[in-house]
């Protein structure tokens, strides 16, 4: 158990790949000790360092494993655990239906009972921002009334989590001006917190906004020194290397190169649509601004 809260806060400090370390010697740990709930548990918690980590893969077939080994275990209230994280990584990494599906059943399943469940507010924050992935305006909404549940409950990392599924949903919907407002609203409630990870991404989003706006001093202060403050932030990275290094490579700068190499590695790693897309129009924008050599555009468009 201190190996597992010790690997959160680890994830709190931006550091994916210490917490993936611990979370596996945490899974060793809990398989020594032959505990099927707390295995299936470790391994839940290891998925989600490995997906911030970009082990996109290797997350999907961590928590896999965690749902049929709680399944033979009989602990359902781990299983729903299992089952939850599975559905948020799902809407995550481009499985927006499956994710959908799986939260939308574990929401059926606890209606029957009249306590219902902690992570109900989790769900409701999930399935909103599947349905804004797939361009559907309500989930914005949906996303809302699950940071508003998670606040009245005091449940501080899923209203965290939730206002940057409110700034991440809003974008996809190209709801620009709700963006800043989702975004200083998360902040608010962040800067004062432990909650690092969610803080990196609403900052973030708000310097993107900045290069929109052309503020682009504003933007490239913000963004180095998101940058700097966390070097190794994982898939967190996609809201930095490929914005950066866009600006950068507009302004002539020496490093945008590389910021933006960094940027397609890491899509390349996770092979999924959020990381790769704004990675692959910023090589597009250098092989447009290079005067479009054909390298250069084969590889964007790949």
């Amino acid at each position: 158990a201190v190996a597992e809260e010790h690997a959160w806060e680890l994830y709190n400090a931006l550091r994916f790949a210490d917490a993936v370390r611990l979370s596996r010697h945490a899974v060793d740990l809990r398989r020594d000790l032959g505990e099927k709930s707390a295995l299936g548990r470790a391994m839940v918690t290891l998925a989600w360092h490995l997906y911030l980590d970009a082990e996109v893969a290797e997350a999907r077939s961590a928590v896999d494993d965690a749902v049929a080994l709680l399944e033979q275990a009989g602990d359902a209230r781990a299983l729903a655990l299992a089952r939850s994280y599975r559905g948020f990584l799902n809407v995550l990494s481009d499985r927006e239906e499956e994710g959908l599906a799986e939260l939308a059943e574990l929401a059926d399943l606890a209606a029957r009972h009249p306590a219902g469940d902690p992570l109900d507010a989790a769900w409701t924050i999930y399935r909103g921002l599947g349905l804004a992935f797939l361009g559907d305006g309500a989930g914005l909404e949906l996303v809302q009334r699950g940071v508003a549940d998670a606040t009245a409950r005091g449940q501080r990392e899923f209203a965290a989590l939730g206002y940057t599924a409110l700034v991440k949903a809003a974008r996809r919907l190209g709801r620009d001006a709700d963006v800043l407002s989702f975004a200083d609203a998360g902040l608010a409630r962040t800067r004062e917190t432990d909650l690092r990870s969610h803080g990196f991404t609403l900052e973030a989003h708000l310097h993107q906004l900045c290069i929109q706006e052309g503020r682009w001093d504003d933007a490239e202060k913000g963004l180095w020194n998101l940058l700097r403050a966390a070097p190794e932030a994982g898939i967190l990275g996609r809201e930095t290397l490929p914005h950066l290094g866009r600006l950068l490579l507009r302004r002539g700068h020496p490093e945008a190169n590389e910021l933006l190499d960094r940027a397609w590695q890491l899509g390349l790693r996770t092979d999924i649509l959020p990381v790769l897309v704004p990675a692959g129009i910023a090589l597009i924008e250098r092989a447009w601004l290079d005067g479009d050599p054909a390298a250069q555009r084969q590889r964007a468009e790949l």
